[in-house]
This record gives C-alpha cells, sequence and structure tokens, in this order.
C-alpha cells in the first residue's frame, strides 16, 4: 500500500492536470466563438473578485445555448465570495 504522501502527491498531479484541461478548453472556446468572447468580457467587468483563471475554466466543452448558466455561476460564485459568512 502506497504510503500517504505519494497517494497526496499522486492527487495534487491528477488535479492540476484536468485544472490545466480545463484552462486549455475555456480559453479555446471564448477565443473561438463570440457569444463566450462578449460573456467572459462581462464577466470580468461584473465580478472583479473572481480569479480570472477560474472564469476562463467556466467555459470549457460550453455551447451557445449555455451562456446563460455560464453568467450565472459567475455572478453566484461573486456573490458567494463577497458575501461569505464568518465564522466566529
Amino acid at each position: 500500500m502506497p504510503d500517504l504522501a505519494q497517494a497526496q502527491s499522486r492527487a495534487r498531479s491528477i488535479a492540476e492536470q484536468v485544472y490545466e484541461r480545463q484552462y486549455r478548453e475555456g480559453i479555446r472556446t471564448i477565443q473561438s466563438t463570440d457569444w463566450a468572447s462578449d460573456i467572459y468580457t462581462l464577466i470580468l467587468n461584473e465580478c472583479p473578485h473572481l480569479p480570472e483563471e477560474d472564469v476562463v475554466r467556466l467555459f470549457r466543452n460550453k455551447h451557445g445555448s449555455e451562456a446563460d448558466l455560464v453568467l450565472g455561476e459567475a455572478l453566484f460564485r461573486e456573490y458567494n465570495v463577497t458575501h461569505s459568512r464568518r465564522l466566529r
């Protein structure tokens, strides 16, 4: 049985690969379609607290009919970032 450190290292490596693939797919969608480019610009202006990489990942494998879903998810995440409850 592999030790915990090896398992955690492997899990981090896999997660990084998934995030990188999602980012590349998001960039491809944004660059290849007008709807995605417009929504991307809108999200960057309306959701200044979201990291750009996270915004790009929202566009992975999306179709123009899902534009409202992408925008809604970004606004939801922005709200959560700016209205997080502080635990005492």
